[in-house]
């Protein structure tokens, strides 16, 4: 499968400068974020360009293995499974892509970013990923390698409450007394 770009969507759970571990009960690390998307967003052509490549894999997966569809684990989740936890989630989908090499991320004019304070959840954001499907102790479904992000917009609010930096301060001008 070829690489995909996702829709723009609210960027969730940022480790993309630093690996975490994948999961609670794993010692590996990985580069990872979540993405949602909302109903706009599941109404765009690059939406369509991603279930049609998940549907690709699925495809690939139920031929290789004979395994019927409602045994996969399709990758793209439905928000309101996580609404009780996470409110922002609620009447989206989402995906949460990863790797073990770090991701290029860049802004929305291509500037590269490389401080990881530049990066917080809220911010919109698409993906370029690569879907793969998967077979593991007899479970089967599509993953998402996460090959690069674009953070689309510096000034959205942080999902954590927190002010952004330029929230914080307002214009400065040069020769103006302090």
């Amino acid at each position: 499968m070829s690489n995909v770009l996702t829709p723009v969507g609210t960027l969730n759970f940022p480790q993309l400068f630093e690996p975490a571990p994948r999961s609670k009960n794993s010692d590996k690390l990985v580069y990872s974020a979540t993405l949602t998307f909302d109903e706009a967003a599941r109404k765009t052509a690059a939406y369509k360009m991603l279930t049609d490549a998940i549907e690709e894999e699925v495809a690939a997966l139920i031929a290789k293995y004979r395994v019927k569809r409602d045994k996969l684990d399709i990758g793209l989740r439905d928000g309101d499974e996580k609404a009780d936890k996470y409110p922002s989630y609620a009447g989206t989908m989402y995906l949460s892509p990863w790797t073990s090499s770090r991701p290029g991320v860049i802004g929305p004019d291509k500037e590269d970013v490389f401080a990881k304070d530049d990066i917080w959840s809220g911010q919109l954001a698409r993906f370029n990923v690569r879907p793969f499907g998967w077979e593991y102790s007899g479970k089967y479904g599509v993953g998402f390698n996460l090959n690069g992000v674009q953070i689309m917009k510096f000034d959205m609010p942080r999902l954590d409450g927190k002010p952004s930096i330029n929230q914080m301060f307002d214009d400065a001008k040069v020769g103006t007394p302090f």
